[in-house]
């Protein structure tokens, strides 16, 4: 079944509020429970609203309440801050792999720029014969005669 988005956003909240107080097996087996029922709920009630859909939830939530009564304060606050913990430090790495991606993009746009700017669109070269006696003209016909001697008339 499509569930709509908000509904989505609300079981992913109540997803990690569950991971906060079970284990990633419990919280799997319970995500199951309360899409099954969801499921069932939007089955038997096509036109529901999503305020209807969030009490039928919310029934099921009791979950996380009983999982809060049975777990010590001082676990709760450590997995509340480990998993604080995880969100900054991927912010960080993405904003750290971003930027240097930015940067990398930066140096090869100013190195194309450069490298533009430095290297000419054309050459052209002029040949300057300095001396006539080491550099003989070569179009000179007694070096290279036009017919060759071993011709034979026929």
């Amino acid at each position: 079944m499509n569930t709509p988005k908000k509904i989505k956003n609300y079981l992913k909240n109540m997803k990690y509020q569950l991971s906060l107080v079970y284990s990633k097996e419990d919280v799997r087996a319970i995500m199951d429970i309360i899409q099954e029922h969801v499921n069932i709920f939007l089955e038997q009630n096509p036109s529901a609203s999503e305020e209807n859909i969030k009490q039928c939830i919310c029934e099921i939530g009791d979950f996380v309440q009983a999982g809060i009564e049975n777990i010590d304060f001082h676990t709760l606050m450590q997995k509340i801050e480990v998993t604080n913990r995880a969100k900054k430090r991927k912010v960080y790495i993405t904003a750290i792999a971003m930027t240097t991606i930015i940067l990398f993009v930066v140096y090869c746009i100013c190195d194309i720029i450069y490298t533009k700017s430095i290297a000419p669109a054309y050459v052209t070269e002029t040949i300057v014969v300095l001396d006539e006696t080491i550099y003989p003209d070569e179009t000179d016909p007694t070096e290279f005669p036009s017919e060759s001697s071993s011709e034979s008339v026929e």
